[in-house]
């Protein structure tokens, strides 16, 4: 099992290195990401993959919805809760992949006050 994820995080790091590129490059398209809507420690292992997750839903964000996307909070909230589906998915596979910091987030979702923490 840790040799499939350790493979996926390098196949992973490639296409986020070429999105990364892509959103900076494409003249008209705007993108911001706020690091304190990245809220795990930095020492959390799948911190580079949540990283990925934000960035790929905000640039899909941006581009699906074009008016709502040019409002860095909606667009935030809306890559927090891509995330957030991320760190599920990730704790599902691997029960000691806990972040406090994301459980905390997670307990915001919870209480629909998402808006208030990632506007």
């Amino acid at each position: 099992m840790q040799v499939a994820v350790q493979r996926l995080r390098t196949s992973l790091r490639g296409d986020y290195t070429w999105l990364l590129r892509w959103a900076v490059e494409v003249p008209d398209l705007s993108v911001s990401l706020c690091t304190a809507n990245m809220p795990w420690n930095k020492k959390y292992k799948h911190g580079g993959e949540l990283a990925a997750v934000g960035l790929a839903s905000t640039v899909a964000f941006v581009i699906q919805h074009p008016d709502e996307g040019k409002d860095g909070a909606t667009a935030g909230i809306a890559a927090m809760e891509s995330m957030l589906r991320a760190y599920q998915k990730i704790i599902e596979q691997d029960s000691k992949a806990h972040s406090k910091e994301m459980d905390d987030v997670m307990e915001i979702q919870k209480q629909n006050k998402l808006g208030e923490y990632a506007g």
